[in-house]
């Protein structure tokens, strides 16, 4: 396979979290010089927990990190849906897409974030500029950084914004971004204990609670905070009010927060979201986050800016100019984002239904379709944005070449 038309000048990516450093081990896949920027000198230490669902897993087991993700995770077969009570309101096997591709993985951010890193840094063609805080793109490909007291700047033939909701390269380019405030809050953490096996969500009247196993020892837990006392808990950074509030509503979340041992433990997030009409902008490209965040409801947001790394990849790899690779990316995946997009806003709302009728209502709307199992199921095979079966095999194809 010829190497990209730009590859000459190189590639510039905005960003060293999952979105940039899966997409620079793409890129130098193609035969291009990738530069990763990223401000921070310890990037990924952020974050709690990630449900890798089989498209994120797809393109993770074409680049040869599937063992490493397995193991520094857990294997997740089912996903449920229990209201305050506990009581189940939907259960759904995650569906088959091909050898290996029957399961989602909940693993540490952090984990996942080390797997690519360890990646990029043993990869000859990528350079890894950690420190080095990108403060200039233009759609000419010219790149202005700053490292320390020193201000650099340099052309590339390419250059990728994976640098998040609050994206430089995003404000500086002409993508009509429309940013969202959600006006909605969580918190998130680690504790120490072995968990259900199955991912559990609960929907309660604070909004929706819910824990996975990350390891055989420690549990990933995230709850809402946008509401009542656990609002107010939260704003005054008090832990005992927080577990007070949860404890009051779902004895089991309360159960969780006991194990947190400080309120400095906790992360604590808005939901915001970005939908841009343009993804691209001449050399500007945008991937992950800095093109569509999303809310967390239907755990698409790594997983989408994973999927956008290959599919920008497979585009890059055609025979065509780089305008028309550019277009195609955009084309392929901005619709299937919004329609994500749009349905982890419609779970966010019925996540946090109070009224009883409304609740009661949801619940027979839920039992209604079927027992769910063919709704959920396509449900879940929708999210996914493109086959993932087809996406391991383009990105085998790719870093086989």
């Amino acid at each position: 396979m010829a190497s990209p038309g730009f590859a000459p000048e190189g590639a510039a990516v905005v960003g060293g979290g999952i979105a940039g450093l899966t997409t620079a081990l793409l890129l130098s896949r193609l035969g291009v010089a990738v530069t990763v920027f990223d401000p921070s000198t310890r990037p990924g230490d952020l974050g709690a927990g990630i449900l890798l669902q089989p498209n994120g897993l797809a393109v993770l087991d074409g680049l040869g990190l599937a063992e490493q993700v397995a193991s520094s995770g857990r294997q997740l077969r089912t996903l449920e849906i229990r209201d305050v009570r506990g009581r189940l309101i939907a259960e759904q096997p995650v569906p088959e897409f091909g050898e290996g591709l029957d399961h989602a993985v909940a693993i540490r951010r952090r984990d996942l974030h080390r797997v690519l890193l360890q990646a990029v840094e043993n990869a000859p063609a990528i350079a890894l500029r950690l420190g080095a805080g990108v403060v200039a793109t233009d759609p000419d490909g010219r790149v202005e950084f700053r490292c320390g007291d020193a201000t650099d700047a340099t052309t590339f033939g390419l250059v990728v914004g994976a640098d998040g909701i609050g994206s430089g390269v995003r404000t500086r380019g002409r993508f009509d971004a429309v940013l969202g405030d959600r006006r909605t809050s969580y918190v998130r953490g680690l504790v120490d204990t072995a968990g259900p096996e199955p991912f559990v969500e609960h929907w309660t009247p604070l909004g929706a609670f819910g824990s996975a196993p990350v390891t055989d020892r420690l549990t990933y837990f995230y709850a809402a905070a946008y509401r009542g006392a656990a609002e107010a808990a939260v704003q005054d950074g008090d832990l005992a009010s927080l577990r007070t509030a949860w404890r009051d509503v779902l004895p089991a979340a309360g159960a969780v927060l006991d194990r947190v041992a400080s309120f400095d433990d906790l992360i604590v997030s808005g939901v915001r979201t970005v939908r841009c009409r343009r993804w691209v902008d001449g050399r500007l490209v945008l991937v992950g986050d800095a093109a569509h965040a999303m809310a967390p409801n239907a755990g698409q947001g790594a997983n989408s800016a994973i999927v956008d790394a290959a599919v920008l990849a497979e585009e890059l790899a055609r025979p065509q100019a780089l305008a028309s690779s550019l277009e195609r990316y955009q084309q392929r995946r901005r619709g299937k984002v919004l329609r994500v997009q749009s349905l982890a806003d419609q779970l966010a709302l019925l996540s946090g239904l109070r009224g009883g009728p409304a609740r009661t209502a949801r619940a027979a709307l839920f039992r209604a379709a079927g027992a769910l199992a063919g709704p959920l199921e396509r449900q879940l095979r929708s999210v996914q944005q493109e086959d993932p079966a087809s996406l391991r095999i383009a990105v085998r194809q790719l870093v086989a070449s």
